[in-house]
C-alpha cells in the first residue's frame, strides 16, 4: 500500500499535529508531513514518524518506508499490526530510522540492525539480552580506538576468558548518574536478563537519594530544628532534595528466546515485570521471529512488522534421519573431504549429542572441532570449549548451542548444519528458530550452504494437546491459591507455624506440567514483587512445543510448508542408520556419566550446572 493512498479511518483524538494520521486505536501513531520544513545549512527536509520511530529525508529524497495498517475487523477500531516495508534492498534499520519504535518490533529478517540502532539512537537506553555472550559481543562495539575506554556498560556475570568483570553496584550507579557531553552523550547499558534486577535496583537507589539525604540531615539536626523541620528544609541545598531527572528507554532484544528459554531461567519472566514498569512509549520488544504472547499486557502492545519489499528466500537442503549423531558425523567427514578449506558450523542444542558426534569422528577430525557453548557447560565439553566473541570461527568445525543461536555475528562464510531433534524439548527447533540460526552469518555473500537435519515427532503414547486458554485458567487458579496462603497465615497466626508461608513456594515448585514427554515446566511463578502469577512465557513455550509436536513435525508436507515461508528447498533425502557397537558404547558411557553428575547434584556436591537443557 502506498503512503499517499492510505486513508485510515479518522478519529476524534485531540492534541495531535494536524498532519498526523489519525487512527482510532490509541496504541498506534503515524506522523506523515504534508509540507516540507527548511533548516539553514541543510535545506528542505521532511520528518516521518511511526510509533515514535523517526525518519528524516532531505531535498527530493522519498520516504524509504511504505506502511500498511492491518485491522482486526471492518470497524477499523482496533489494529492487528502495522506493516512497514523497507523499499531499499539490504537496508539496515539504522540507515533509515533515527531511533527504534515503541511496542513489539518484529524485524522479519535477522541481521537487519535493530540492536545497532538501539546502541546509536539519541536516547539513554537499557538493552536487555538473553545471554552474556551476546551482551558482551555488543559491548565490544563501545570501545574507543585505543581500547582504553568504553562508552557502554556491560552488566552480567564475569567472563573469565575475556578478563571481563561484572561491575559493582556503585559502578552501575556512577554510570547511570554521570553527566555526558561530546560526541557520544547518550548512555547504553547492555544487561543480561539475569542481571536486570541489579540495574533496576540502582535506578531505585538513585531515585531515593533525596529521601536518604533528608532523613540523614533530620537525624543529625539539633533538637530545635527537629521541632521545626521547615527551617531545616529551607537551610538545605534545593538540588539535594530534588528527584534526579532520568529519561531512559528499555529494549528487550531477541524476545522469542525469552519465550523459549524462560522454562530454564526464572529471570527471563522477571524481565517482563521490569519492562512493563516503563511507560508504553519508552519500551520495545524486538526479534526476527516473535510468536504471539499469552501475557495479557503484552497482547496490548502495538505490533510493528518490518520487512524488505522483496525478501529473498535462502536455499537449503533438507535431510531426514533416524540417527542424528551418526548423520552429522558422516556429513562432517564428507564436507572435510570435499571442502578441505571451508569451515563448518553445527547448530545442535545438546551437549550430550555433540560429545557423541565428536567421538564418532576419526581422531584427526576430532582435532578440528570446537564447541561454542555457555561457560557453565565448559566442563562438559572439556578441551573443545571455545567462545565466539571475536566473530571468527577458531576451528574448521564449530558446534554451537543455543547460547549462539541468536544475535551473535560470525563475520565469515561457512557451511551450516542445523539439527532439529524431536527427542527433547530443547533440541526441537521451530522453523523460525532455524531461520534465526542462519542469520548468524554476517558475510554479505551469505552461507556457503545450509542443511537442515530433522526427524518426525513419534509419540510413545497418544496424548491430547492442552489449549493455551486452559493453561491460563489453571495458572490463575493456582496463583490465587498460592497467594491466599499469606492471608491464611495472618488470620491464623496463633495456630499455624511461622514457616507456613513456605507453602507458597511449594505450590509454585509443584505446579509443573509435562507435555509430550517434555521435562516438567512450571506454569506459575513469583514476580519481582513476590506475588505468585501465571508464568506466561512458560505457557508460551508449552504452546510452541505442542504445536511443533502435533502439527509442524507430523508430516513432511507440513514441515516443508513452514520452511518454504523463508526457504527455497533445493534437495531432500532420507538416511537411515543403525547404531553400531561403537555408538552404543559411546552413548552408554555418556548415560553413566550423566547419572554420576545427577547423583552429585542430589547429594549437594559441587558439579557443573545441569546444562543439557539450557545453554546460556
Amino acid at each position: 500500500m502506498n503512503d499517499d493512498k492510505v486513508k485510515p479511518k479518522l478519529s476524534s483524538r485531540e492534541k495531535l499535529p494536524a498532519n498526523t494520521v489519525k487512527i482510532e486505536d490509541p496504541r498506534y501513531e503515524i506522523f506523515y508531513p504534508n509540507i516540507s520544513g527548511y533548516c539553514d545549512g541543510i535545506g528542505y527536509y521532511r520528518s516521518y514518524m511511526y510509533n515514535g520511530a523517526f525518519i528524516n529525508t532531505f531535498d527530493d529524497e522519498k520516504n524509504p518506508v511504505r506502511y500498511e495498517i492491518i485491522y482486526q475487523d471492518d470497524t477499523h477500531k482496533r489494529i492487528e499490526c502495522m506493516r512497514l516495508t523497507l523499499l531499499y534492498p539490504r537496508a539496515k534499520l539504522g540507515g533509515i530510522f533515527t531511533n527504534l519504535p515503541y511496542g513489539i518490533v518484529k524485524k522479519s529478517v535477522p541481521g537487519i540492525g535493530a540492536t545497532t540502532l538501539a546502541l546509536n539512537q539519541p536516547r539513554d537506553t537499557i538493552i536487555v539480552l538473553p545471554t552474556k555472550k551476546l551482551a558482551y559481543q555488543k559491548y565490544l562495539r563501545g570501545y574507543n580506538k585505543d581500547r582504553t575506554s568504553n562508552r557502554f556498560l556491560y552488566v552480567g556475570s564475569d567472563i573469565p576468558e575475556e578478563n571481563c568483570k561484572s561491575p559493582t553496584d556503585e559502578q552501575i550507579r556512577s554510570y547511570i548518574a554521570e553527566k555526558r557531553t561530546g560526541t557520544f552523550p547518550y548512555k547504553k547499558i547492555l544487561v543480561v536478563a539475569d542481571s536486570l534486577g541489579r540495574v533496576m535496583a540502582q535506578f531505585k537507589y538513585i531515585k531515593e537519594a533525596p529521601i536518604r539525604f533528608w532523613n540523614k540531615k533530620l537525624e543529625e539536626a539539633p533538637e530545635e530544628l527537629k521541632q521545626n523541620p521547615m527551617r531545616l528544609l529551607l537551610s538545605l541545598p534545593a538540588e539535594k532534595l530534588c528527584e534526579p531527572h532520568m529519561d531512559w528507554h528499555i529494549m528487550v532484544d531477541e524476545i522469542d528466546t525469552f519465550q523459549s528459554d524462560g522454562k530454564f531461567r526464572e529471570a527471563m519472566e522477571n524481565v517482563i515485570d521490569y519492562y512493563l514498569e516503563f511507560p508504553p512509549i519508552k519500551r520495545c520488544l524486538v526479534s526476527a521471529t516473535i510468536r504471539p504472547f499469552t501475557h495479557p499486557q503484552l497482547k496490548e502492545e502495538p505490533l510493528l512488522e518490518i520487512n524488505y519489499e522483496h525478501p529473498k528466500k535462502r536455499p537449503v537442503n533438507v535431510i531426514r534421519t533416524n540417527n542424528m549423531p551418526r548423520e552429522v558425523a558422516d556429513m562432517l567427514e564428507l564436507y572435510r573431504e570435499r571442502y578441505p578449506k571451508d569451515k563448518i558450523v553445527v547448530a545442535y542444542n545438546s551437549i550430550r549429542s555433540i560429545n557423541t558426534i565428536i567421538r564418532l569422528l576419526p581422531v584427526e577430525l576430532q582435532a578440528d572441532c570446537s564447541v561454542a557453548c555457555s561457560s557453565q557447560s565448559q566442563t562438559m565439553v572439556g578441551e573443545y570449549y571455545r567462545s565466539l566473541h571475536s566473530g571468527k570461527l577458531a576451528t574448521p568445525i564449530t558446534f554451537i548451542t543455543s547460547t549462539y543461536f541468536v544475535g551473535v555475528d560470525i563475520e565469515e562464510r561457512f557451511h551450516l548444519l542445523t539439527v532439529t531433534d524431536p527427542r527433547r524439548i530443547q533440541t526441537l527447533l521451530s522453523p523460525e528458530k532455524i531461520y534465526q540460526i542462519s542469520g548468524r552469518c554476517r558475510d554479505e555473500r551469505g552461507l556457503l550452504s545450509e542443511t537442515i537435519i530433522y526427524d518426525f515427532y513419534k509419540p510413545k503414547t497418544p496424548e491430547k494437546a492442552i489449549t493455551l486458554e486452559e493453561y491460563e485458567r489453571k495458572a490463575e487458579i493456582l496463583s490465587q491459591f498460592a497467594n491466599s496462603s499469606e492471608d491464611i497465615q495472618k488470620s491464623c497466626e496463633n495456630v499455624l507455624p511461622a514457616n507456613f508461608a513456605d507453602v507458597k513456594d511449594t505450590i509454585v515448585e509443584r505446579s509443573k506440567h509435562s507435555v509430550f514427554g517434555s521435562q516438567p515446566i512450571s506454569i506459575i511463578r513469583r514476580n519481582i514483587h513476590g506475588k505468585v502469577v501465571p508464568a506466561y512465557l512458560n505457557i508460551d513455550a508449552l504452546g510452541e512445543y505442542q504445536q511443533l509436536c502435533t502439527e509442524t513435525y507430523t508430516t513432511k508436507e507440513r514441515f516443508f510448508a513452514t520452511l518454504r515461508e523463508t526457504c527455497q528447498i533445493c534437495n531432500t533425502a532420507y538416511h537411515s542408520h543403525k547404531k553400531n557397537a561403537e555408538q552404543i558404547q559411546i552413548e552408554e558411557t555418556d548415560r553413566e556419566n550423566r547419572k554420576n553428575v545427577d547423583l552429585l547434584v542430589k547429594t549437594g556436591a559441587e558439579t557443573p550446572q545441569k546444562q543439557e537443557n539450557a545453554t546460556l
